[in-house]
Parts: C-alpha cells; sequence; structure tokens
C-alpha cells in the first residue's frame, strides 16, 4: 500500500509542476508585462506630481509588484510547453497498467 501512495504523491507532484509551467508560460508572462506597465503609469504619475505622497507611495508599490512578478517568470521561456499529463511506467507500477489510483 505503501508504494501507491509513493506513486501517488509522485503523480500529484508532476501534475502540479505541469500545472505550474503552464500557468508561469500562458499566464504569468502576461501578469508580469501589465505589472511592468502599471508600475511605468504609476511612476510618471508620480514624476508629473512630485509633491504628491500619495503618488509617491504607489508608484514605489507598483514598481515592489513589477520586480515581484519579473523574478517569477524571469527564467520562463514563454515559447516552452508543458509536458503532456504525467503517467508511470510499466516499470514503476507493473500490477497496475496504466497506472492511476483510485480515489
Amino acid at each position: 500500500m505503501t508504494s501507491e501512495r509513493e506513486l501517488e504523491l509522485a503523480t500529484i507532484q508532476a501534475e502540479l509542476q505541469r500545472f505550474e509551467l503552464k500557468y508561469l508560460t500562458e499566464i504569468g508572462v502576461l501578469v508580469t508585462e501589465l505589472d511592468g506597465l502599471n508600475a511605468a503609469i504609476a511612476e510618471k504619475s508620480s514624476t508629473a506630481n512630485p509633491d504628491d505622497p500619495v503618488a509617491q507611495a504607489e508608484a514605489a508599490e507598483a514598481r515592489e509588484q513589477a520586480d515581484e512578478s519579473y523574478k517569477a517568470t524571469e527564467n520562463v521561456d514563454p515559447d516552452e510547453t508543458a509536458p503532456e499529463s504525467f503517467e508511470p511506467t510499466h516499470s514503476v507500477c507493473p500490477n497496475r497498467f496504466p497506472c492511476r489510483w483510485k480515489t
């Protein structure tokens, strides 16, 4: 029973990794671009209003968000595609092929 649970865990981890890659390549890069544009707009507003503490704070916050988004996606290749669903090989699960757990 333990090997089945380990296989289930490995399968779920692989599926999660696939989802994360798909999200970052399809959505994450767009969010990063949007955050960069929002930061640029806020920075222009703060430059136009140097005595406005709200504009200054908004610009700093927007730049921080853009930097965080960039760090999350800086190594993502937008042309990379997520692998197909993970399916253990017969050697991993010789008694049950195809190797899918039952919930």
